[in-house]
């Protein structure tokens, strides 16, 4: 969460507050990316994504409704797509 970093309204420079709020989330932003990038090239045996699947619902992290939708996408994937992904790769 990037919020601003104070705590009173008096004396506020919004636009000065806002620039370097934005700055942050552009920071925390990059490296969100990077590690989203990283963890695409990490291979997961079948059972460790499966497991990971499921504690990402049962934990509560992800809302149970959208469970369809990544079981949908994990047992069938869109086989245009990872003949894309599978060729980008090599």
């Amino acid at each position: 969460m990037i919020a601003l970093r104070r705590k009173h309204t008096s004396g506020l420079n919004l636009r000065v507050e806002l620039a370097s709020a934005v700055l942050r989330f552009q920071e925390h932003f990059g490296r969100l990316a990077g590690e989203v990038e990283r963890l695409k090239e990490r291979a997961l045996p079948d059972v460790q994504a499966k497991g990971l699947i499921h504690d990402a619902f049962a934990s509560g992290l992800m809302p149970l409704r959208f469970l369809p939708d990544v079981s949908r996408a994990y047992f069938e994937p869109d086989l245009a797509e990872f003949i894309i992904a599978s060729l980008s790769k090599k």
